[in-house]
Parts: C-alpha cells; structure tokens; sequence
C-alpha cells in the first residue's frame, strides 16, 4: 500500500509516450529522494488489427485525458516528454507524433503548461552519472527498480517516465537523483 503525501506540493512530472504504455511519473518540487513520494500513472492499450478509426480515435483521447487529469491532481508545474526515438519505430512515427501533439496541446490548453522534451540518453547521462552505452536503458531500468521496490512492480514505461521527471527536476533547479559509480 502507498503512502499518502501529505500537502500537494508541486511537482515535475515525466511522460513517456506511447499508444499501448504510456506512463507519468510526478516527483514533488524540492524532492529528497524518498521513492516513496514518487508518484506513476499509466494509459494505453492495444487494439485489433481490424479496429476501427474511431477506435484509434477513442485510445488516442483516453490517453490524453489520463495524462491531463494527472498533471492536474499532481499539482504539475512543469511537464517534460521523452524525446521520440523515430529511428526505433520508424513504422509507428506519425501516430506517435500525433500522440504527442495531442498532449501537448491539451496540457497547455487544458492546463496552461509547455510540455518540454528531454532527449532520453541525456536524461539517462544525469541518473548513471556516465555517457550512455547502447544497453543503458536495461542499467538505468534495474537501477530504478532496485530502488522503487519489488511491491510497487513499475513497468519499464514507468521507469523511464522516472528518468525523465529526474532530469526534469535537475533542468529545473532541483537536485536529480544520480546512480554514481558501478551500474
């Protein structure tokens, strides 16, 4: 069972976008890196190959009112976005895009908030303190789950929802949590 913050401080919150795992991970402004007040949300799912454009419609804005509804219970006051790897999901890019588009525009509409990509290798740079290496994404996913804890069980989209609030919360005047040495 997860504690109840006491107080809604504001907070940073990180996106990782997708159609089937999107996840928001909020971490309050002026975090001591207690995990425990670390906060995670996710939407998304998938559909048949034979569903319909309403259907993808209908995904499309269950994702977007998840992720607004939790920025605004999370007291966001900044919001930051992985950046996109279009190179790895060349064949998925433009629903992506649109995805992205969509929550950005809805959050700023919606809640008067920028929503601020963060190129991922340079998120996973401030966490394991090193230039990433092509397998860091499985480190910085151990690392994190070493941390959170067995009973919470994040999912990799969690997690790197996480990394991006850290680096958000470092890019804002906040201290990031760092993983120094041997990973």
């Amino acid at each position: 069972m997860r504690r109840r913050l006491h107080g809604k401080a504001p907070t940073v919150v990180g996106l990782d976008l997708s159609l089937t795992g999107t996840a928001a991970c909020a971490l309050p402004i002026g975090w001591d890196h207690d995990m425990y007040r670390a906060r995670t949300m996710k939407a998304g799912y998938m559909l048949p190959n034979d569903s319909t454009p309403e259907a993808y419609v209908q995904r499309l804005v269950s994702i977007v009112d998840a992720v607004v509804e939790f920025c605004q219970r999370r007291k966001a006051k900044y919001v930051f976005v992985e950046g996109y790897a279009f190179s790895a999901m060349l064949s998925r890019a433009h629903s992506l895009g649109e995805l992205g588009g969509v929550v950005k525009k809805d959050v700023y509409i919606r809640l008067q908030k920028v929503v601020t990509p963060i190129v991922v290798s340079r998120a996973r740079k401030i966490l394991l303190q090193k230039l990433p290496r092509a397998d860091s994404k499985k480190f910085t996913i151990k690392n994190v789950k070493r941390l959170e804890g067995p009973s919470w069980g994040w999912s990799e989209d969690e997690c790197d929802s996480f990394v991006i609030a850290n680096a958000g919360l470092m890019m804002t005047g906040g201290v990031a949590m760092t993983f120094p040495g041997e990973w």
